[in-house]
């Protein structure tokens, strides 16, 4: 088992992976049977990381990156509960980032709900 880091801090553990090289674009890792260290969440965050999932169900890409779904969280729209955008904003740092990695892990095929 190898240890996934976030910013210094182990957040899961992978039984292998391997950086694939493409011409062209970044370097991509490729993470077999990820699971979390921490496999709790609070209320708050498991609100979020539902509504992110199913705002984004039918977006089907390699690779999934999170910007867009980010980025109505924190500005103006109006798609976005009012309730969700304030957890959002007032959640802290780490806890943001324990939502968006299971956001990625989820839509990237490496966990499940």
């Amino acid at each position: 088992m190898n240890l996934i880091y976030n910013n210094g801090k182990p957040v899961g553990r992978c039984e292998s992976f391997e950086i694939e090289k493409v011409q062209g674009t970044s370097d991509f890792i490729k993470i077999k049977k990820f699971s979390f260290l921490n496999s709790s969440v609070t209320e708050n965050q498991q609100m979020i990381l539902d509504w992110m999932l199913g705002e984004t169900a039918d977006v089907q890409e390699y690779s999934f990156h999170p910007t867009g779904i980010i980025n109505e969280l924190t500005g103006r729209s109006k798609l976005v509960p009012r309730l969700l955008k304030e957890l959002w904003i007032c959640m802290e740092e780490q806890k943001r980032q324990q939502v968006i990695m299971r956001f990625l892990a989820i839509k990237n095929g490496y966990a499940s709900r």
